[in-house]
C-alpha cells in the first residue's frame, strides 16, 4: 500500500510538473489575447507556471499570482488595479511596475521600481535592491522587508507589527521622514529591526 501511496504521488507531482507552462506577454492589456500571442495565462497565474512581461502591458484587471511573474529590464506592468502575490507565488521586478495596490504573501524581489498608488502589504518576503514606493500606507505584517541598499518609501505611514523583520540595508521612509529620525512623540506606528 505504501509503495502505491508513493507511486501515485510521484505520478500527480510528474503530472503537474507537466502542467507548467510558461507564458510571454509583450505590449497590449493583460487581457488582449493579441498581447499573449494568442496563449493568454488569465487572470490567476497557477502555482508553477511563469509569465514574462518583455514589453509595456496595462493592467486592465486584477491579478492573482501563484504562479512566478517576471517585468524584464526595460518592460512595465502599469494600471489601477490590484496584485496579490500568493504564498506560493514570486513577482521578479527588473522594470517599472506601478499597481494600485499590492498584496504580497509569497516573494518579491524588486531591482528597479515598484510602486503603488494606494497600499503596499507585505506578509511574505521582499527583496529590494533599488525602490519600492506607497501613495499611502506600506504594511509590513510578519513579513521581512530586505535588501541591498532598497528603499521604502510611503507617502503616509509605514505599519508593522512585532514579527516584521526589517532589514539594516534598507531605508525605510515615511512622509520623507527617515524611520530612525522620527521624532519622539510619533504616530501609532511600530518598526521593529529584527535582523
Amino acid at each position: 500500500m505504501k509503495k502505491l501511496y508513493i507511486l501515485l504521488t510521484a505520478a500527480l507531482f510528474t503530472a503537474t510538473v507537466a502542467q507548467a507552462k510558461t507564458y510571454v506577454v509583450n505590449s497590449g492589456k493583460w487581457t488582449d489575447a493579441a498581447a499573449w500571442n494568442g496563449d493568454y495565462a488569465g487572470t490567476t497565474i497557477s502555482e508553477g507556471d511563469v509569465v514574462i512581461i518583455t514589453g509595456s502591458v496595462t493592467m486592465n484587471t486584477n491579478v492573482v499570482v501563484a504562479g512566478t511573474v517576471k517585468v524584464e529590464k526595460g518592460a512595465s506592468m502599469v494600471g489601477m488595479k490590484d496584485l496579490v502575490v500568493t504564498k506560493t507565488g514570486m513577482l521578479v521586478n527588473h522594470g517599472n511596475t506601478v499597481m494600485k495596490t499590492i498584496v504580497n504573501e509569497g516573494i518579491i524581489n524588486n531591482n528597479l521600481v515598484l510602486e503603488t498608488m494606494v497600499n503596499f502589504e507585505n506578509k511574505g518576503i521582499i527583496g529590494n535592491d533599488n525602490t519600492i514606493v506607497a501613495g499611502n500606507n506600506i504594511h509590513l505584517y510578519d513579513g521581512k522587508a530586505e535588501g541591498n541598499g532598497g528603499t521604502y518609501f510611503a507617502n503616509n505611514t509605514v505599519v508593522s507589527n512585532s514579527a516584521a523583520v526589517i532589514g539594516k540595508d534598507v531605508k525605510v521612509l515615511e512622509g520623507g521622514i527617515l524611520m530612525d529620525e522620527q521624532p519622539a512623540v510619533a504616530p501609532a506606528v511600530t518598526v521593529s529591526a529584527n535582523k
